[in-house]
């Protein structure tokens, strides 16, 4: 699935850091870069401990992130390219890992004790999609797409929103954003469905779930200098689910709030 620990505002940022292409010019220094840009740090999320679960738990989030000309690494994104254009268009393409869900409570993997019985949805390595468009200097769009790479695992999970610069000033950074989430029949299958087998075998009915929206997510993120090169910041995510996942006996929890700090020193 996509990485629910990772900021859901990432347009800005990226607008912000990666190297623009001029016109249709893709020189050696374009692609190598002048400079390596980087950022390291750590959060705290407070979140459920899978989608839909009714049990909270904190788990300590990593923060990384380097990138030269068109090449990146990021924490919440994987390793791959990037491009950005004059107009304002970012597109990038990497390779991410989708965690799955576990059947035992883990501070490593979303998962929990009391899905006994309903088998693991293996983790895959994924193919990372992220487009973004910046309309004016305080909003932007963006789709993100992950599609699994396992053999016979076959999910693919999309997000698209958009985001407003509500102040961007000085020291401090206030963002909102709104996002639509969906994923084809095999992605919704595994995380809110349950199977003839699964019921069988766990506490749980029978649910088959559709492909399509299984939810949406309203955000806020508040983002501070403490200090040169230091940087601290606080997300707090809504995100109720839709009708095809709400009804899943899998989800206790229809309307989820997910708050994530973090500070970074970038250089």
């Amino acid at each position: 699935m996509l990485n629910h620990l990772r900021p859901l505002f990432l347009p800005a940022a990226l607008f912000a850091t990666a190297p623009a292409a001029h016109g249709a010019e893709l020189t050696v220094n374009y692609l190598l870069g002048d400079k390596l840009e980087a950022a390291i740090g750590a959060g705290m999320r407070v979140a459920p401990r899978y989608l839909g679960s009714r049990d909270t738990s904190v788990t300590l989030v990593p923060v990384v992130y380097a990138q030269r000309g068109v090449f990146f690494i990021d924490s919440s994104r994987g390793a791959g390219l990037q491009l950005l254009t004059d107009g304002g268009f970012y597109v990038s393409q990497s390779v991410h890992y989708d965690q799955g869900r576990g059947v035992k409570s883990s501070l490593l993997r979303p998962g929990g004790r009391d899905l006994a019985g309903m088998g693991e949805v293996p983790g895959s390595a994924t193919w990372h999609t992220l487009i973004a468009q910046q309309l004016t200097p305080a909003l932007s769009i963006s789709a993100e797409a992950d599609v699994t790479l396992k053999s016979r695992v076959d999910r693919h999970n999309l997000r698209v929103g958009a985001e407003w610069n509500v102040i961007d000033a000085g020291a401090e950074r206030v963002a909102l954003g709104a996002n639509i989430h969906a994923g084809n029949g095999r992605y919704n299958q595994a995380y809110f469905g349950v199977t003839d087998a699964q019921a069988a075998n766990s506490r749980f009915a029978t649910y088959r779930a559709a492909g399509g929206l299984y939810a949406v997510s309203v955000s806020a993120q508040w983002e501070h200098r403490l200090a040169e090169h230091w940087y601290s910041s606080v997300q707090l995510t809504a995100m109720p689910f839709a009708a095809r996942a709400g009804d899943s006996p899998l989800v206790a929890r229809k309307n989820p709030v997910d708050l994530m700090t973090t500070i970074r020193y970038a250089y």
